[in-house]
C-alpha cells in the first residue's frame, strides 16, 4: 500500500468513527457523545494516524490530547500543547474561523470538511481540511478535530492557476502581436506592390521623356523606403529571437556617445522636417563608452523614432552628459506621454501603451532597446506625464582606458 493509500485508509477509519458517533447521537436524548478512554483500539489509531487529531475541552478551550502528526505539522511538542489553549498558542491564523465553528456547533454535532488556516510554532500559515465532532472524553465535553494538511496541494493548485493565467496572457499577447505584425508587414508590401505595378504600366508605354523618368525615380525612391521599412521589421523580429536564444553578438569598442548621436540625428533631419519637429542637441564632449556601434546606433535610432512618432510635432531635446563614472543619453519629447501604469510595461516584449488604430509598430522597439542597453551594461528609465511628453534616459558606464 502506498503512503497516499494509507493516508486515505486512515481518514476513512476516522470518518467511520465519526459516523458511529453520529449514530449514537441519533439514538440518544443527549447531544453529548460517549467516547471510550484511549485504552481501546482507537488509542492506537489516535497516536499513529497520519491525520492530525486533537481533543479540546469545550469549557476552557484547553488541549487535552493531540497525536504525533499534529505535533509534526505545528512544530509544537505534545507537552507544549497539552494544557494550553489555542489563544495562548495563537494557533488560529484567522480568529473568525473559531467563531464560525462555534456557530456551526449550535446546529450540529458533527462538522465535515471545513477549510481552516492555522499558524505553526514557527508562525508559518498552514491550510487544513478539518472534520470536527462534539464528544464526551473522560466525562468532559470536548471537541474531536481531525485535520488533513493540504498546504502543498493548495500551493500547487495556486501555482497551476498562475501558470495557466500566464499561458493565457502569453497566448493573448501572441494573437495580438500576430494581428499587429500582419498589418505592419502588409502595409509596406501593399505600397511596394502598387508602385511596382505603376512602373510596369509606365514601362509598357516605352515613354522615355524626362517627366516619365522622374516619375519612375520617385516611385523607386518610395519603393526603396518601403523595402527599408520591411527590413527594419524583419530585423526587429530576428533581434527578438536572437535575444531570447542568447545569440546576440557584440563587437565592443570605445565610442564617443555624443559623436554617434550627432551622426544619427543628421540622418533624421528629413523625418524631423516631415513631423514638423525642431530638434535641439546638447552634447557634452568626451563622453566615451564601450559599446557595439551598430547596436548603439539601433538604440539611438529607436529613441529618436519614438520621439518623432509620439511627439505630436513638438520640440525634441537630446542631451548627452556624464560624470566620472557614467555617461547618460536623454531623449525628451513633448507629445502624448505615457501613463504611470504603463511606464514599466512598455519595455516588455509585444507590449504597447497606445492603440494600434492610431499608432503603428509591433511593440518590439523598446523591448529590444532595453535588452541591448542591458547587454551593454547600462540601464534605461522613463519619466512621463500624459499629455506632457516623455523623457527616456539611458545610463552607460564611462569607458576608462586601462593603464
Amino acid at each position: 500500500m502506498t503512503k497516499n493509500e494509507q493516508v486515505h485508509a486512515e481518514v476513512e477509519v476516522l470518518r467511520r468513527r465519526i459516523t458511529e458517533l453520529e449514530a449514537q447521537v441519533a439514538t440518544s436524548a443527549s447531544t453529548e457523545l460517549q467516547l471510550p478512554g484511549l485504552a481501546d483500539p482507537f488509542a492506537t489509531l489516535f497516536r499513529a494516524s497520519p491525520v492530525a487529531v486533537v481533543i479540546t475541552a469545550i469549557e476552557d478551550g484547553r488541549y487535552l490530547d493531540v497525536n504525533d502528526q499534529f505535533a509534526r505539522i505545528t512544530g509544537y511538542t505534545r507537552e507544549e500543547v497539552i494544557g494550553a489553549t489555542s489563544s495562548e498558542l495563537q494557533i488560529w491564523a484567522n480568529p473568525d474561523d473559531r467563531l464560525r465553528i462555534g456557530e456551526l456547533f449550535k446546529e450540529q454535532v458533527v462538522i465535515r470538511d471545513v477549510e481552516l488556516d492555522f499558524r505553526t510554532k514557527a508562525r508559518e500559515v498552514r491550510t487544513v481540511i478539518a472534520s470536527l465532532a462534539l464528544i464526551d472524553f473522560e466525562d468532559t465535553p470536548c471537541v474531536l478535530t481531525m485535520c488533513h494538511d493540504i498546504t502543498e496541494r493548495q500551493q500547487a493548485a495556486q501555482e497551476r492557476e498562475r501558470l495557466l493565467a500566464e499561458a493565457q496572457a502569453a497566448v493573448r499577447l501572441r494573437d495580438e502581436f500576430l494581428s499587429v505584425a500582419s498589418h505592419e508587414l502588409k502595409t509596406p508590401l501593399t505600397a511596394l506592390r502598387l508602385h511596382i505595378e505603376t512602373m510596369q504600366r509606365i514601362g509598357r508605354k516605352a515613354d522615355t521623356s524626362e517627366p516619365t523618368l522622374q516619375r519612375i525615380m520617385s516611385k523607386l525612391d518610395i519603393s526603396l523606403q518601403q523595402i527599408n521599412r520591411l527590413t527594419e521589421l524583419v530585423n526587429g523580429l530576428l533581434d527578438v529571437t536572437r535575444i531570447r536564444e542568447g545569440r546576440l553578438g557584440l563587437d565592443l569598442e570605445p565610442l564617443d556617445l555624443g559623436q554617434v548621436v550627432q551622426a544619427i540625428a543628421e540622418q533624421f533631419e528629413e523625418q524631423f522636417e516631415q513631423a514638423d519637429s525642431t530638434v535641439q542637441l546638447e552634447l557634452a564632449a568626451d563622453c566615451t563608452i564601450c559599446a557595439d556601434r551598430s547596436r548603439l546606433e539601433q538604440i539611438i535610432t529607436n529613441l529618436l523614432s519614438n520621439a518623432v512618432k509620439y511627439g505630436r510635432g513638438g520640440p525634441i531635446n537630446v542631451f548627452v552628459f556624464g560624470d566620472a563614472t557614467v555617461v547618460r543619453l536623454s531623449v525628451q519629447d513633448h507629445g502624448i506621454g505615457i501613463a504611470a501604469a504603463d511606464q514599466q510595461r512598455i519595455f516588455e516584449r509585444f507590449e504597447r501603451a497606445v492603440s494600434t488604430q492610431h499608432y503603428g509598430g509591433m511593440g518590439l522597439g523598446l523591448f529590444v532597446v532595453h535588452q541591448l542597453v542591458t547587454l551593454l551594461g547600462g540601464t534605461i528609465a522613463v519619466e512621463s506625464t500624459p499629455g506632457d511628453g516623455s523623457t527616456f534616459t539611458v545610463t552607460f558606464p564611462r569607458y576608462v582606458q586601462s593603464q
